[in-house]
């Protein structure tokens, strides 16, 4: 069963109604249900939740863009960069690239968005989101050829 649903921020218009299903509604909002824990993970760049630019800039103030063809010396953050998804915020990106050759995933940069917390845990959590993509695309390891954030290197080791 699904159910309107009402943004905390109004900034979305009435003519374009959200809904949720009842079955994965918590009553904060910011889970998936009752019992489930807040996670981190890798957004595809064609993920559903940052496809459309516009109301993923209003929603969580990030601006997306997939780079795939912008000449490479005109991408600001990769070719196919990821967004880190933090329970509810949309903390930073990763832009990772499989070396075929040697059967890694390396991962060129990090770059957190302002205001991202930095804490252990969430260098962590974003750390595990890495390797279970690594392990999604059945590399033998991980590699960081980039930079960390400065906020988030210093908690990394």
């Amino acid at each position: 069963m699904i159910a309107p649903a009402r943004l905390e921020e109004e900034r979305v218009s009435p003519k374009n109604p959200w809904y949720v299903y009842l079955k994965y509604a918590a009553p904060t909002g910011r889970s998936s249900g009752a019992g489930s824990m807040p996670r981190t993970t890798l957004l595809s760049p064609f993920d559903n939740l940052i496809h459309d630019r516009e109301r993923t800039a209003h929603l969580f103030d990030f601006d997306f863009r997939l780079e795939i063809y912008v000449p490479r010396a005109r991408r600001r953050h990769g070719y196919f960069v990821m967004p880190i998804l933090h329970e509810d915020r949309l903390i930073g990106r990763v832009d990772p690239e499989v070396d075929r050759a040697r059967n890694v995933l390396v991962i060129n940069t990090v770059y957190a968005e302002p205001g991202a917390p930095a804490t252990r845990s969430v260098v962590t959590a974003i750390k595990r989101a890495v390797e279970d993509l690594a392990a999604f695309l059945g590399v033998r390891g991980i590699e960081f050829s980039g930079r960390l954030p400065g906020r988030w290197a210093r908690l990394s080791s």
